[in-house]
């Protein structure tokens, strides 16, 4: 199992992990293939993103992608994590600690300050291991959907 930049190349498998990920959070809105598409295609070629894929025997099976801007209130640049997929036969593999592996080294290299992941409350088993591996809850985010 290897994780490796994204390419555009793996545009089909990546928009099929958004839509088992888009399923699996139980959101009330539609997924958009097309859509999916153009974000994918500008998130995997911005200088200002991270997007991984975790590929096994060739075929990809995990996708990771995260922005960094400056922070508001500080001097410092902040990781935000948009989306992480494993699909079910390797999330009990050493895959999520390789993408973190990964994701962290990126953030050293571009001296981030701090790294910001969101998880759903109804999966709190995440949340713990986020507490495990050093991050900590900070804010809650809430959601309103308009039209």
């Amino acid at each position: 199992m290897i994780v490796r930049p994204a390419a555009l190349s793996d545009l089909g498998p990546a928009i099929l992990m958004s839509r088992h990920f888009h399923k699996a959070s139980g959101v009330e809105w539609r997924f958009e293939t097309e859509k999916t598409r153009a974000f994918l295609r500008q998130f995997i070629a911005s200088p200002d993103t991270l997007c991984l894929v975790v590929e096994r025997d060739g075929v990809a099976l995990g996708m990771f992608g995260a922005s960094f801007n400056d922070h508001m209130f500080f001097t410092g640049k902040v990781a935000m994590v948009w989306g992480l997929w494993l699909e079910p036969e390797i999330r009990k593999t050493s895959a999520f600690r390789e993408i973190l592996r990964a994701f962290e080294a990126e953030c050293g290299r571009r001296q981030v300050r701090m790294a910001v992941f969101a998880a759903q409350v109804k999966t709190p088993r995440i949340g713990r291991l986020f507490e495990r591996l050093g991050f900590r809850p900070a804010e809650t985010h809430y959601v309103r959907m308009f039209g």
